[in-house]
């Protein structure tokens, strides 16, 4: 078996390097679900879902009192609000499948940096 394994790894390098990456990157969204600190990551997520439930999270959104945004980019969020808006169409409602299938998205996307 670890013949095979070293005669795969030696044909085709990027290909183990790909699934080897990958099966770390599920292995961590699975088991590594981030209640320990809070950080931009939990901000990133809030911001999102909040304007799902028609709710503007921490005055982000310019208003008529001509505030100003947060200062994020809205990529994220946007690809998050993308994200929350088709589970919740689905019928996902539970916050922690959410963000389980929400982590395993983005272990798929990371992954295509190696």
């Amino acid at each position: 078996m670890l013949a095979k394994l070293n005669q795969f790894k030696e044909d085709k390098p990027l290909v183990f390097l790909f699934v080897l990456a990958l099966m770390l990157r599920v292995t961590a969204a699975i088991f590594a679900k981030g209640f320990l600190m809070f950080d931009d990551h939990f901000l990133l997520v809030d911001i999102p879902y909040a304007w799902l439930q028609d709710y503007d999270y921490d005055r982000w959104l310019p208003n008529s009192l001509e505030t100003k945004p947060a200062g994020f980019s809205l990529l994220y969020p946007a690809f998050q609000y993308g994200f929350f808006k088709a589970m919740t169409s689905l019928g996902v409602q539970d916050p922690q499948i959410l963000m389980l299938i929400n982590r395993l998205v983005l272990a798929l996307f990371s992954t295509l940096t190696v």
